[in-house]
């Protein structure tokens, strides 16, 4: 997290910006002790962060300096003292590290050495690249693989394709070596690439890594064929010269290779879960088996097949390539790039999944012009395949995978995974606290550290305003040696150890929950603080926070756990107590996959995307006004239902040119706050938009092409084919409550996702029925019957808001290609 930002050093000097700082296990009472303390001193919240790992935490707080700086340090040394927690109040310092941001994920089935952590580092150093953030996957999941993901400060003009694979011609390693040699799976990419898997995703596959054998060794051991004879392994692989190997041979031999294909371990479930995501598929291969390619690209629903195949003539192989041009190579890098292109998917949304087999300059080329290259370290070199690892180096968590696992029906070709759980073993956590990061930090902190030590976990969050707190975890064995090492050499880096974590501080357990918090202009010290009151009274942790608007602090979204035993719906009415008495908006929702792969929206329109009602502008015109409006009341009171009062609103009408009415309408229309922001973020990650309202299809027309959405459906009124009037009638089906549900089904299966994958956003209670029947039902701005009985509510007259709930932030939905 950045929380010291450019948008806060824009509206305030640095002098009068402080930051406090909170280091050891921050419960949720010393969260809501620090606020109050905050808000008695009359001091103006910048930014809120929070992380905690059992046990291990830390809190930043940027505030603006109002009162006694004395009196609140005072305070907080006092709260600091009673929880048993290191709190200070500090000058906010500018950060010393500029450059791009760049994103390391390290995955092994194994703990991570201490090797590994100070060998990747060296390298980073000498490229001047500094690590500010590392954070282990918190979701908890049993039998999943180890991960960690590290961000970088890298300074202008640095290469990926050096830092990965080292400089070209030079015998310096990079971090791909380093990370393989340790049995870990590496990526590397720039922040703003790939920011979510979407429906404008795109990911190749490689043939190799998607079966769990070498096809062309399978099919010269079929064959009796011989590649001894100085065609080595790897060369056949690539495809140097096998074609002449095959000359004369059979080619039954490759149907009766299809029929006893063995698929990678995750491969199934790595492009099942990358399919519902909206992401579009691709088998790109080298080996020119096309019947192979085809049978993998069918049961994996890949999009694209790209391979060549070889030539067959009275049912045996000639040794030569089929088709035209047969002495042409596809390049890589065209490929990808022509069927993005095909998409319209931007070259930052592509990822490649391949092994390290390619050139050396083609390797390089795929790593500066595309999204993601995921080099898998190839089997039979220490490390065990599974195809499950490209999920989680593009992001997802253990929980989120083991969700998609069991949501997909095993077939007869995939063993169910191991659940049982060996021992855990018994860890002792060390944590640093200090204010200063530098490139090379891991490598000096770790130098007096026993190199056969490993980490269960390592952690560490900072920020630009000076805080920087460090926390390992090592096995008991080695914790001791491990603690004195550290000891010695953090005091050097300014640095210093707290004090050993009690058993049983802040140990989170079972499902995590999303809180998202919004206020405009800006979130108050007062609701912050009656927010955080709430957490403490029901005994939430706090595992992390997240800023979702750019510049004011008006968003934020805690990422919790409940206590045992407690009741997710107990504790969702207190929170919408809590919003109704501090006047703010505030979700609550369980932390799934589902938030990943939603892939429709649909919107009401009058109130919703705009903010008139057509029925009223349209009675504006034509002079009913005041009867219009009777007959909506009457509704509203429940003398009379939708489709009567809809009936007898649209008479009143009759005898109006039509194409004046809607022509004033439609020059009149103004959108709601946020309705254009909302529909080009959610178009640019792939998902399709559609308004479905219980108005009139003209003007649903006319916002459909403003907003980019791809449907619309709306009421249509009958209008006389001589005279152009209208006749005050309907024509077609009455687009009602239920219809409204009906259609948003419909939409969802020709899109082919489930209704989980949907969410409705409208404000009537027409709307109440799609509401319930999405995944993500949220009432806008709505009628108190319709916020009565709705999941998610939002108050603020700001659409993009609803970007929040489905984990975009303000920053990140600017940055999407």
């Amino acid at each position: 997290p950045v929380l010291l930002d450019k948008h806060s050093r824009a509206r305030f000097p640095m002098a009068a910006i402080m930051q406090v700082r909170g280091f050891g296990p921050i419960t949720a009472t010393v969260a809501s002790n620090v606020a109050n303390a905050l808000k008695e001193a009359k001091f103006e919240v910048l930014d809120w962060w929070q992380f905690q790992h059992h046990g291990a935490g830390v809190l930043f707080a940027q505030v603006k300096a109002a009162g006694s700086q004395d009196t609140l340090k005072k305070k907080l040394l006092e709260v600091g003292k009673q929880c048993g927690v290191d709190l200070d109040l500090c000058p906010a310092q500018a950060s010393t590290l500029v450059g791009d941001e760049a994103l390391v994920t390290l995955t092994s089935s194994e703990d991570f050495p201490v090797s590994l952590l100070v060998e990747l580092d060296t390298i980073l150093s000498e490229h001047q690249c500094a690590i500010t953030k590392i954070e282990p996957d918190l979701s908890g999941a049993e039998g999943g693989l180890k991960k960690l993901l590290l961000k970088l400060c890298c300074p202008a003009g640095t290469r990926l394709s050096t830092l990965f694979l080292g400089a070209p011609g030079a015998s310096s390693k990079g971090l791909r070596e380093v990370a393989w040699r340790h049995q870990a799976q590496i990526a590397l990419r720039w922040s703003e690439h790939l920011p979510l898997l979407n429906g404008k995703s795109f990911a190749a596959f490689g043939l190799s890594e998607l079966l769990d054998e070498d096809i062309l060794a399978e099919l010269f051991k079929d064959l009796g064929v011989s590649t001894s004879n100085g065609k080595d392994r790897l060369q056949a692989k690539k495809m140097e010269g096998h074609e002449a190997l095959l000359k004369g041979k059979s080619a039954s031999a490759v149907a009766k290779l299809v029929s006893k294909l063995k698929y990678a371990k995750g491969a199934k479930l790595t492009c099942y879960a990358l399919k519902r995501m909206g992401c579009t598929l691709a088998l790109v291969s080298e080996i020119a088996l096309k019947s192979v390619a085809d049978a993998v690209g069918k049961e994996l629903g890949m999009d694209y097949i790209n391979t060549r195949d070889m030539e067959v003539k009275d049912g045996v192989f000639t040794g030569e390539y089929a088709g035209e041009l047969t002495d042409v190579k596809f390049r890589n890098a065209d490929l990808l790039n022509i069927m993005a292109g095909r998409e319209k998917i931007d070259l930052r949304n592509v990822v490649g999944v391949g092994v390290s087999d390619l050139p050396d300059e083609e390797q390089r080329e795929l790593l500066e012009n595309f999204g993601q290259i995921l080099q898998l370290k190839p089997v039979g070199t220490g490390c065990s395949k599974d195809l499950s690892a490209v999920l989680y180096m593009l992001g997802m968590n253990s929980v989120e995978i083991d969700s998609l696992r069991k949501r997909r029906p095993l077939d007869q070709s995939e063993a169910a995974p191991n659940t049982s759980k060996a021992p855990a073993a018994k860890r002792r956590k060390v944590q640093l606290a200090g204010a200063k990061l530098a490139p090379g930090l891991y490598s000096r902190l770790l130098a007096a550290v026993p190199k056969t030590s490993t980490l269960g976990s390592v952690s560490q969050q900072s920020s630009e305003g000076g805080g920087v707190s460090l926390t390992f975890e090592f096995e008991e064995a080695s914790a001791e040696a491990a603690s004195r090492g550290l000891s010695a050499s953090s005091g050097s880096e300014g640095y210093k150890m707290l004090p050993a974590l009690k058993e049983g501080s802040c140990t989170s357990s079972g499902p995590v929950y999303l809180v998202t918090v919004v206020q405009q202009p800006a979130l108050t010290i007062a609701s912050l603080e009656q927010v955080l009151a709430t957490f403490d009274k029901c005994k939430v942790e706090v595992l992390r926070t997240q800023k979702m608007t750019k510049a004011a602090f008006a968003g934020v979204q805690f990422s919790i756990s409940l206590p045992a035993g407690s009741a997710p719906e107990q504790f969702s009415k207190e929170l919408i107590a809590t919003s109704k008495a501090a006047q703010i908006d505030i979700s609550f929702q369980k932390d799934t996959i589902d938030r990943l792969t939603k892939r429709v929206v649909v919107f009401d329109m009058d109130s919703t995307l705009i903010q008139q009602e057509v029925i009223d502008e349209l009675a504006k015109i034509a002079g009913v006004e005041t009867a219009v409006k009777t007959i909506t009341e009457a509704a509203m009171r429940g003398e009379i239902d939708f489709f009567e009062s809809l009936k007898q609103r649209v008479a009143l009408l009759k005898g109006h040119n039509a194409e004046k009415l809607f022509s004033a309408v439609k020059a009149n229309i103004i959108f709601t706050p946020g309705a254009k922001k909302l529909c080009t973020a959610l178009k640019r990650l792939g998902f399709k938009l559609a308004v479905i309202s219980g108005g009139f299809l003209p003007v649903a027309k006319e916002v459909q092409a403003y907003l980019g959405l791809d449907y619309a459906f709306a009421n249509t009124l009958e209008v006389d084919e001589a005279t152009g009037l209208l006749t005050g009638k309907t024509f077609g089906p009455v687009v009602t409550p239920q219809r409204k549900r009906a259609l948003l089904a419909t939409i969802a299966g020709i899109e082919g996702c489930d209704l989980a994958q949907t969410i409705a956003v409208g404000d009537g209670a027409n709307d109440i029925p799609m509401l319930h029947a999405s995944g993500l039902g949220v009432a806008f701005c709505a009628k108190p019957k319709v916020q009565d009985v709705a999941e998610f509510r939002v108050n603020t007259l700001d659409l993009s808001t609803v970007l929040y709930l489905i984990g975009i932030s303000e920053e990140a939905s600017e940055r999407l290609p």
